[in-house]
């Protein structure tokens, strides 16, 4: 007898709250239904208050169906919430956490979770044990080779970054040797301009500097230009031609102003 007690006591402790509520009906109008049968009543009269306590049963129990289907929807709307607040959480994490530690955090919560179906599945206290041990040992496994593709990664960046930077010196080098030194200065303006805007600063402010330089640059010309008449004049004397000048020397001034003037224009 005692072991049934317990078996029942058993029963009782895994059921839901709902089953319990459902049992307790149940058992209510069940036992009322068996009392009539103790009150002497008539045939009719007990008829009558059978199925009227039947009837209250199955209201009751209806009421109760109704209240569970209320809290799984709502169960539901809290657990869609949930998982919305969790992926927005997740997505300002990636934001503000480099590539690396959301992958470690990855790592991290997927072994964990590992965990929690271990302590869920109540195993014995050694098995437990050996298992989640098992599991951290498989964690660091895991990050052990993060770490090393991270640390891969990284080295092929900076070689790529290494190359990237000859490339581009060797190019400066190979335009200076093949353009005047004002379009070599224009190149180095044009450029240090489009660092002034990557890095975020306005326009306005930036092409106004960009203007100034290019003015400055401008000053040369007329000396460019003196130093072509001062040839002129020795070429008088040396025998030179004004249209072997013109053929050696205007082409260089027509591009720097050409260059300059152009340039002037897509900055304004």
């Amino acid at each position: 007898y005692g072991k049934a007690i317990g078996l029942v006591e058993e029963l009782t402790e895994n059921m839901s709250e709902l089953e319990k509520k459902q049992a307790a009906i149940n058992q209510y109008w069940d036992e009322a239904i068996k009392s009539l049968s103790e009150m002497g009543l008539s045939e009719e009269d007990l008829t009558e208050r059978t199925e009227l306590y039947t009837q209250a049963k199955e209201y009751q129990l209806k009421l109760l169906d109704e209240e569970k289907t209320a809290y799984d929807k709502l169960v539901e709307i809290q657990k869609t919430a949930k998982d919305i607040m969790t992926g927005i959480m997740d997505k300002i994490y990636e934001f503000i956490h480099t590539p690396y530690e959301v992958k470690l955090r990855d790592i991290n919560k997927e072994y964990d979770g590992y965990i929690e179906k271990i302590k869920e599945a109540k195993l014995g206290t050694e098995e437990e044990k050996d298992a989640i041990n098992k599991i951290n040992i498989a964690r660091t496994g895991e990050i052990a080779e993060l770490d090393a593709l991270i640390a891969k990664e990284a080295e092929d960046a900076s070689a790529k970054d290494k190359l990237v930077s000859a490339y581009r010196t060797i190019s400066d080098k190979i335009f200076e040797l093949t353009h005047t030194p004002m379009e070599v200065a224009i190149r180095k303006l044009d450029q240090q301009k489009q660092a002034y805007l990557d890095l975020g600063m306005e326009i306005g402010i930036v092409n106004k500097w960009y203007d100034l330089q290019i003015a400055k640059l401008n000053e040369l010309n007329p000396e460019l230009d003196k130093t072509t008449e001062k040839l002129k004049e020795t070429s008088k004397t040396s025998g030179i031609t004004t249209d072997q000048l013109n053929k050696a020397f205007g082409g260089v001034v027509k591009t720097i102003k050409l260059a300059t003037a152009t340039l002037s224009n897509f900055t304004k």
